[in-house]
């Protein structure tokens, strides 16, 4: 009778792990990170089980064949679920999203108010980063898409801002800082002179071939602005977004522009 509790036992611990490896699959949602941070979720989940169900294994020397057989069999179940959610999902999140699969695309940016260069709020814990898997930044000044891209307009420079708990818009921008979350909004003054929101993009005109010539051109819609398709700055995009007297063009420019034009990588038209 002993014997055959412990045999139910197993049979439910078997039953319930496999429920805990599948249970956020039972979720709907549109977000490539749920699916990415599922996967490995499952992969934590079934290796915890598994240690858990190996260790019952060793401990119990007297447990008989058909335990040994059940803890056998309940292991193999936990391993083919969860290999078998990974290698779906990625295929199906490849399959569905704009990219056709992961990308590793960067754009660097720099933010000035009224000639103040304004530095994001820092990154805490082990993922050290600002924003989600697949778009963050590292207090690097960097935009980082890194994953698959369901719809390219979920790596706008709109869609950035809101994953690190800022905003953009037409007429406004809010900021999160180490210190307090700053929020400018059209109309205001710098000191004393009237002041807007205004988006500069320098790009390579040439990203087959170096020395790269780069230009600089001013946004007019730059909440939809989409980072070139490299991973290297340059070739991709330098972003610089300002809040001052009304100009057609910046000075401002990013440490990596600057850096390779003092190497003479890049030039300017």
């Amino acid at each position: 009778m002993h014997s055959m509790k412990k045999e139910v036992l197993l049979i439910v611990l078997c039953i319930l792990s496999s429920t805990l490896v599948t249970a956020h699959h039972t979720e709907t949602t549109q977000e490539n990170d749920y699916y990415q941070s599922t996967a490995l979720k499952l992969i934590l989940y079934g290796t915890a089980v598994l240690l858990a169900l190996t260790a019952i294994a060793l401990l119990d020397k007297k447990a008989s064949n058909i335990t040994k057989h059940l803890l056998f069999w309940c292991i193999v179940i936990i391993i083919i679920i969860t290999t078998l959610y990974s290698v779906t999902s990625t295929i199906y999140i490849n399959h569905r999203s704009a990219t056709r699969g992961p990308v590793h695309w960067h754009t660097d940016f720099e933010v000035w108010i009224c000639g103040e260069k304004i530095n994001l709020e820092d990154p805490t814990g082990i993922s050290n980063r600002i924003g989600t898997p697949t778009l963050h930044e590292h207090n690097d000044n960097r935009i980082h898409i890194e994953g698959v891209l369901e719809h390219l307009e979920d790596g706008s420079l709109q869609n950035f801002f809101k994953v690190i708990g800022g905003e953009i818009n037409h007429d406004s921008i809010t900021l999160p800082t180490n210190e307090k979350i700053i929020k400018i909004i059209n109309g205001e003054t710098c000191e004393g002179q009237p002041a807007t929101l205004q988006v500069y993009r320098y790009f390579i005109t040439n990203p087959e071939e170096k020395p790269y010539i780069y230009q600089q051109e001013k946004l007019a819609t730059y909440e939809d602005y989409l980072p070139a398709p490299y991973s290297y700055v340059p070739p991709a995009d330098c972003i610089i977004i300002t809040y001052g007297p009304r100009q057609e063009t910046t000075t401002h420019i990013c440490e990596s522009y600057r850096v390779a034009e003092n190497n003479g990588d890049i030039y300017g038209s």
